[in-house]
């Protein structure tokens, strides 16, 4: 970017002014000469900032569990353990 404006034919430039070079602004505005140069992000600047936001909140919302189970309940009466087959528990009196 900055050899863009800075790397200039000054022997046969038009308008010769000493020390005058050509950096368009990154973002913002900028006065050159007697026109002035603006620079905005467009829509996908915009989409992307918002992505960005929107990655951050869901990192910081993102329930955190701190223990993992080794037990996933099925049903009322079977708990099926990491690694085994499930097994029915006793019902109790009848």
């Amino acid at each position: 970017e900055y050899d863009y404006g800075h790397n200039l034919d000054m022997e046969h430039a038009i308008i010769k002014i000493p020390g005058m070079s050509y950096q368009p602004p990154l973002l913002g505005s900028k006065q050159l000469l007697n026109f002035t140069a603006t620079s905005l992000p467009g829509i996908g600047g915009y989409l992307m900032a918002a992505s960005a936001l929107a990655g951050l909140i869901a990192i910081f919302l993102a329930p955190r569990s701190t223990k993992r189970s080794t037990g996933v309940k099925t049903n009322e009466n079977t708990v099926q353990k990491s690694g085994s087959n499930p097994v029915a528990k006793p019902s109790v009196g009848v």
